[in-house]
């Protein structure tokens, strides 16, 4: 999803690992995040290489300094490899899991937001699975669930949760789904 998910990738080879956290990567086609209710963060990053426009070399050592850096700064374990997938020649598909929501942040230079939807004060509008419009002022009269707030930098699938409720009007919203678009501030609710 960033400069560092191809270089992740390598050093995902270099740790010769296999999955662990549920996730398949392998089940994925687009760029996807996984909010866990634990408050840790799955990437699953999906990048094409049918082009081969990359120094491995390079990229393997600019991911694992970085890795490497921030887990020791950090502590040990805030980012895990989940799983690497080459199994289609043209593509490679990389799961991370983050400690943290604060460590997803921070090593990718972003910013998601967890609220509780209770606190929720915009004027966005949204909609449930069957595309019928929700206040956000009705969100906010039922309490317990999460808001995500993000901006992606290019477009991807946000899984959220137990259950995705709600999502702004600009996302798509299918089984469970949610596509935010690049650049487009997006809001999901979620149990």
């Amino acid at each position: 999803m960033r400069k560092v998910t191809a270089g992740c990738m390598l050093v995902a080879m270099a740790f010769a690992l296999t999955g662990c956290g549920g996730v398949k990567v392998a089940d994925y086609t687009k760029d996807t995040l996984i909010m866990e209710k634990n408050n840790k963060v799955v990437e699953v990053a999906v990048e094409d290489y049918s082009a081969g426009q990359y120094n491995m070399d390079d990229l393997e050592e600019y991911i694992k300094t970085n890795t490497d850096t921030y887990n020791t700064e950090n502590g040990a374990d805030h980012i895990k490899f989940v799983e690497l997938d080459t199994s289609n020649s043209s593509s490679v598909k990389l799961g991370l899991e983050y400690a943290s929501v604060d460590d997803y942040n921070k090593f990718n230079d972003t910013e998601l937001v967890i609220t509780k939807s209770e606190d929720l004060a915009t004027t966005t509008s949204f909609i449930d699975a069957s595309g019928n419009t929700v206040t956000a002022s009705e969100i906010a009269a039922k309490s317990g669930n999460y808001v995500l707030s993000v901006t992606p930098e290019e477009d991807v699938d946000i899984k959220a949760g137990d259950k995705v409720l709600y999502c702004s009007s600009n996302c798509t919203f299918s089984n469970g789904v949610v596509t935010a678009l690049k650049d487009q501030p997006a809001m999901i609710v979620y149990q």
